[in-house]
């Protein structure tokens, strides 16, 4: 078998927020985060009047084709009426995600340059393994039949 490190399997799990940016004139924030990577969007369940400190502990399973892509993630503010109010948003690159296996840290949230808060993630990163060949010359498109005969 033989690893590729630059795609594979990557379980993400957004597990809480620490917000500093409140949207709310009044009452309590619903946040809820957006995650951008390549053509895929994933999307955490709101949760409701949680505030400045959501914890959703939400796991996606992401098949990451390049881990040098970066990850954009927002979080926002839930609105039944109107559109939702974006509280910050971070961009990551998926091997920050993918170091020593998977990680368990905090990523800054940013709104207008400022400071927005902090958002906890943990992953577990699988690379994809490839079936090594047989005969490995034969990738290349050669296969040696005995000692100085070549055959494309």
């Amino acid at each position: 078998m033989v690893s590729n490190p630059t795609s594979g399997h990557l379980k993400l799990e957004v597990v809480e927020a620490k917000l500093k940016r409140d949207t709310e004139a009044v009452g309590k924030m619903d946040p809820f985060c957006k995650l951008f990577l390549r053509e895929e969007t994933f999307i955490t369940v709101v949760k409701h009047k949680a505030g400045k400190k959501p914890e959703w502990k939400q796991t996606f399973e992401i098949d990451v084709k390049y881990i040098g892509d970066d990850l954009k993630i927002e979080c926002w503010d839930y609105e039944k009426i109107g559109g939702d109010d974006l509280i910050g948003a971070t961009k990551i690159k998926v091997s920050a995600l993918c170091a020593n296996e998977g990680i368990d840290d905090w990523w800054p949230l940013s709104f207008n340059g400022k400071e927005a808060g902090k958002l906890r993630l943990k992953s577990k990163w699988q690379p994809l393994i490839i079936p090594a060949p047989a005969n490995p010359l034969a990738i290349a498109g050669v296969v040696i039949n005995s000692l100085g005969e070549l055959e494309r």
